[in-house]
């Protein structure tokens, strides 16, 4: 935790501990409140982004300095590091106004963008959807990025036979870790030589209820929903116009999408 040099964001450290503390519960080990005090205090707090701060980190288990999280998050949204000076009676936290470790500040990671995962669709998956009575969906395993975890899906709407790609929250293997409440979805599908954006920077996870859904039109090809926890949007039909798709963006028999999820 006092580490510089350690690879990747805050968020990420703050879900590895989250791991690590919930490893230790399943073993019978439970760490000390006062170990987990001591680690709380460590987290580089303003490295987080800021729905990772707010609503993220106040629901980690091992997280035990929740009493003096809002007056900083108040403090330092308005004054920055120089909160603690400015409300030394707080006992902020040195390590919570520290510098990023090894340069990966918030700031830094939204200019240059977040890192992308690779997904890969076999044909064979999709053909077997228009082929089946069942109900007709592919997913990914369990992805995390950022703070996140999460699964894409392709589901094939009948009778329109719409293939429709679809980010959801995932279960995060028994880690007690709430959802993000705003973030930014960058999709796109490889094609030959270039990729193809098929959605990017649109508010990915907002939790709205039912009732508030919105559709946007992105262009002719791409419809974005918004909907509770979910983004989704239909790219094409199986039995037309991706079939004419097949030779320009088929690698080794898969549909290849890089997804990046980025918390705001």
């Amino acid at each position: 935790m006092e580490c510089d040099d350690l690879i990747g964001t805050e968020s990420d450290v703050a879900i590895v501990v989250a791991c690590w503390h919930a490893g230790r519960c399943t073993q019978g080990k439970a760490a000390s409140d006062e170990h987990l005090v001591a680690l709380s205090r460590l987290l580089r707090l303003g490295n987080l982004a800021p729905s990772i701060l707010e609503s993220v980190l106040p629901g980690l288990p091992w997280f035990k300095e929740s009493r003096l999280l809002r007056p900083f998050v108040h403090t330092f949204r308005r004054y920055g590091s120089n909160c603690a000076q400015l409300y030394p009676t707080l006992g902020i936290p040195a390590a919570w106004i520290a510098h990023a470790r090894n340069g990966a500040t918030h700031e830094a990671q939204q200019s240059k963008g977040p890192q992308e995962l690779v997904w890969r669709v076999p044909v064979s998956a999709i053909n077997e959807m228009a082929q089946s009575e069942a109900v007709p969906l592919f997913s990914s395993p369990v992805l995390y990025s950022n703070g996140v975890f999460f699964r894409a899906y392709v589901r094939l709407l009948r009778p329109s036979m719409q293939l429709r790609l679809s980010v959801e929250l995932a279960d995060s293997h028994g880690v007690p870790v709430p959802p993000v409440l705003d973030a930014s979805l960058s999709i796109k599908l490889r094609r030959l030589e270039q990729r193809v954006d098929v959605c990017t920077q649109y508010p990915a996870i907002r939790r709205l209820a039912p009732q508030s859904s919105a559709i946007t039109v992105v262009n002719e090809d791409v419809i974005v929903l918004v909907s509770a926890s979910r983004l989704s949007w239909t790219m094409a039909v199986p039995s037309a116009e991706i079939i004419r798709l097949y030779p320009e963006v088929l690698f080794d028999g898969h549909l290849v999408f890089d997804i990046a999820l980025q918390p705001k």
